[in-house]
């Protein structure tokens, strides 16, 4: 489910990201310099303040949420791995967050518990997960959903 591809689109977001906030920071931090060259500290302390904002949003907003999802998809592809056989038994409706990552999770129940196991699957991927009731093998990395196989 998760490819190559995934990791360089990802990739690119950082970097373009990154670029974008550093072109206009280095633009305040030029304003910031002119103003302060100039002796007028109040626009210039206005300027470096935005300068500051501006990367804050940047980073909160768009780049570390890039950078988890990049941890997330390199440890999809590193981690340990178990295969759980089961049926799927529900698929929930709620958007969740977990490891950083908007999630649905997913009843299935194993041939060997009564009780079954709920696991995650990313709302990108939930398209490639099979119907509800239909007997699937689940290759999973902690409680994610790394590839799915119908049986």
């Amino acid at each position: 489910m998760y490819t190559n591809e995934d990791k360089s689109i990802i990739k690119g977001r950082i970097i373009k990201y990154s670029v974008i906030a550093g072109i206009i920071l280095v633009g305040l931090i030029a304003v910031f310099a002119v103003l302060n060259g100039m002796r007028l500290q109040v626009p210039a302390m206005i300027a470096l303040s935005a300068a500051f904002c501006w990367l804050s949003f940047m980073c909160i907003q768009y780049i570390i949420p890039c950078a988890r999802y990049r941890i997330y998809l390199r440890d999809m592809d590193e981690g340990l791995s178990r295969e759980i056989i089961g049926v799927i038994e529900n698929i929930d409706d709620e958007i969740q967050v977990q490891d950083g990552v908007r999630v649905r999770s997913v009843h299935v129940v194993p041939d060997d518990d009564e009780e079954g196991r709920f696991l995650y699957i990313n709302v990108d991927k939930i398209g490639r997960l099979p119907a509800v009731g239909q007997k699937a093998v689940l290759n999973c990395f902690g409680r994610h959903i790394r590839d799915v196989k119908t049986v």
